[in-house]
């Protein structure tokens, strides 16, 4: 994630959990900015597989879990990661409400999103703009359309 490169306090000396990580970006940008702890988590066992071949990659160090966060009370962590999540409208309302329920508990939760349906305009009543990026032309060609990707960080309750 190109904020967290730019901005690495936000992760700095931090317990992070990078949910729904894919490739891994978001933890390795954290483990980059020297996080204490990086968890890259998704539920899809070859996204994590990816997620560490590119930390290694990339000459950082992070945990990896498979296990379904979502719900959880994340003792464990500060901040947490959401990269790309809101793409269905049912599981965007569990997300959400797990989300609220980390960040009433002094979590700071930042999310990633290229504009999906799920991220609706109800929902970012909750949630602060940090940045707005261009999308690169072969990564547009890639995301059905999708032009830009913003990141949010969720206001606290």
């Amino acid at each position: 994630m190109k904020y967290i490169l730019d901005n690495g306090n936000i992760v700095a000396n931090r317990r992070i959990l990078d949910v729904g990580c894919g490739c891994g970006a978001g933890a390795i940008a954290a483990a980059m900015m020297k996080a204490e702890r990086v968890t890259a988590n998704d539920t899809d066992a070859c996204a994590v597989i990816a997620a560490k071949i590119n930390a290694d990659l990339n000459n950082v160090t992070i945990e990896t879990s498979i296990n379904n966060f979502i719900g959880a009370k994340c003792e464990n962590f500060d901040t947490i990661l959401i990269g790309d999540m809101f793409y269905d409208e049912e599981f965007a309302n569990t997300l959400f409400e797990w989300l609220i329920s980390l960040a009433a508990d002094g979590k700071t939760i930042l999310i990633g999103d290229p504009g999906r349906h799920g991220l609706t305009k109800k929902r970012r009543e909750n949630i602060s703009l940090l940045a707005k990026y261009k999308l690169p032309k072969e990564t547009c060609i890639e995301n059905r359309g999708f032009t830009e990707s913003t990141l949010w960080i969720l206001n606290k309750w």
